[in-house]
């Protein structure tokens, strides 16, 4: 009634067919290995962009840090040289938070930093904007130096987490 595929009977496979099945098991093979090679690259790869990720990371922290010690021990209350030059040490400290961001983006297309980090560090540097305007009015800085503690102090808690 129904047709087996047997070669023991003498019923025999057509050339046609076995050169089919012999093309399919090497394709098969082919996308076999090329899965595998696949992996033995990849598997680092991902890898390497996590430690990437990682430096990355410990380095928009550590900026962080510098700016939040150098405002603490080196910021004074009274507008002087100092003050300038420790402000400008932090506005650097900033700005390479943010390129550390923007490089990672460009690479691989996901932000270190989140949008309220961001907003922070743009409002800090709005706030050295604002404490440079007042130096050279003349005004009081005191609470433009309390004001930016603070707010490093935040923004590393915020990096810690």
């Amino acid at each position: 009634m129904y047709r087996r595929y047997t070669q023991g009977r003498g019923e025999g496979v057509s050339v046609s067919r076995m050169r089919h099945n012999r093309l399919r098991d090497i394709i098969i093979l082919v996308l076999l290995l090329g899965l595998a090679a696949l992996a033995w690259f990849a598997v680092p790869a991902i890898r390497n962009n996590h430690a990437k990720k990682d430096v990355m990371v410990q380095q928009i922290r550590s900026e962080c840090v510098e700016a939040v010690e150098v405002s603490q021990k080196q910021l004074s209350r009274t507008a002087g040289t100092s003050s300038y030059y420790s402000l400008a040490l932090i506005r650097g400290n900033l700005r390479a938070m943010q390129a550390l961001d923007e490089a990672y983006i460009k690479a691989y297309n996901e932000r270190l930093l989140t949008d309220d980090q961001n907003n922070q560090i743009n409002s800090l540097l709005t706030l050295i904007k604002q404490y440079y305007d007042n130096v050279q009015a003349g005004a009081d800085t005191g609470q433009f130096v309390t004001d930016l503690q603070t707010r490093l102090r935040e923004l590393q808690q915020g990096l810690d987490n």
